[in-house]
């Protein structure tokens, strides 16, 4: 082998294994994207479940019965449930 084809090789090589590092941190970054951007959402779903469940005790403080009752029960064995998944009984804990 010649030292020119030698040289060739070593840079091929370590050009796919560069290649290879940036490509599995870029993955990484990724994942960690992601994960953040599913807790602002988590987040902004807990604030929303709070503000329904408000606009729907008004209703019912102001005298609105029926399927506003239903629906504040529903919601909030939705959110019993979602809580008591958290606590561990769920199919992964929050670190």
């Amino acid at each position: 082998m010649t030292p020119l084809a030698a040289i060739v090789a070593l840079i091929t090589i370590s050009s796919a294994f560069l290649g290879l590092i940036f490509f599995c941190f870029n993955l990484w970054y990724r994942f960690k994207k992601l994960e953040r951007q599913a807790a602002y959402r988590q987040e902004d779903t807990a604030m929303m479940f709070l503000c329904l469940r408000g606009c729907l005790e008004g209703l019912i403080e102001n005298g609105c019965n029926g399927t506003v009752k239903e629906a504040l029960k529903t919601l909030n064995a939705y959110t019993d449930n979602k809580a008591a998944g958290l606590n561990g009984k769920g199919a992964h804990n929050a670190a």
